[in-house]
């Protein structure tokens, strides 16, 4: 019976290292998973981060653009305006020496 005991005991040692490497084996891919899946996740947040600051800089070109196109519409209206103002007055004035010229 001792014989068995200590058998019985051999093969429990036995089975609790093969176990237990099993388990440190099994540790160790979980671990390499996580990192894979945390390499996944950083590249996943690295693309995300990348098309937003894409779309932020498409948003602000646009808007870049609008504003331009904007600036270009009041100051080609302003300068507009002007040249009917500089039209107009040089008719007025030339009214007003017309009349002068008419009234010697």
């Amino acid at each position: 019976s001792t014989s068995l005991e200590q058998n019985s005991v051999g093969e429990r040692s036995e089975f609790f290292w093969c176990d237990s490497s099993l388990y440190l084996l099994f540790e160790l891919e979980i671990h390499k998973i996580g990192e894979r899946i945390g390499v996944l996740f950083c590249l996943c947040l690295l693309c995300l981060s990348l098309s937003w600051l894409h779309l932020v800089k498409w948003y602000s070109a646009s808007l870049l653009w609008l504003l331009t196109l904007r600036t270009e519409l009041l100051v080609h209206r302003a300068l507009r305006a002007v040249s009917w103002l500089h039209g107009a007055h040089s008719c007025i004035k030339w009214a007003t020496l017309r009349l002068t010229w008419y009234r010697r």
